[in-house]
């Protein structure tokens, strides 16, 4: 996660040392890419209250109150990772920058289910979000100057 938020910190601080005005602007919606896309999965995490693989026999239950704000649903690394994967990658149309962006997006997202931290589902729901989030404040955004 630490990572993910240093991300559109050097993206802006790069752009500033290089007097690179896209760079800046991607590091800036790079960063309310990942604001916006907290708020959100915060919110979604307090509606579903899904239960984690690890308690009750990886039944991963919805409306559970047990669950609370360690909700599993969705996988907050997922929303951020493809949040700011979707905005670097609208950026930079390079193959290569967006291969290594949503590999790194994908990775993210394996590992939380790797890790058994996450349903599948949580994360693909949590990467689409992201993705859609990502999308958008690019979208919205696209062509102010910073």
């Amino acid at each position: 996660t630490g990572t993910l938020v240093a991300i559109p910190a050097a993206l802006y601080g790069s752009g500033l040392l290089r007097n690179d005005p896209h760079q800046r602007e991607t590091g800036i919606l790079t960063a309310e890419a990942l604001v916006d896309s907290y708020a959100v999965q915060e919110g979604m995490k307090l509606v579903f209250w899904r239960e984690r693989p690890a308690k009750d026999n990886s039944r991963g239950l919805f409306f559970q109150s047990s669950a609370g704000v360690d909700s599993s649903f969705p996988s907050n690394h997922s929303v951020l990772a493809w949040s700011s994967a979707a905005v670097i990658a609208s950026e930079y149309k390079s193959p290569w920058v967006q291969a290594g962006v949503y590999t790194m997006a994908t990775g993210v997202s394996l590992t939380r289910v790797m890790g058994q931290q996450h349903f599948p589902t949580d994360v693909l729901i949590g990467s689409a979000t992201g993705w859609l989030i990502g999308r958008y404040v690019v979208h919205r955004h696209h062509g102010r100057a910073y």
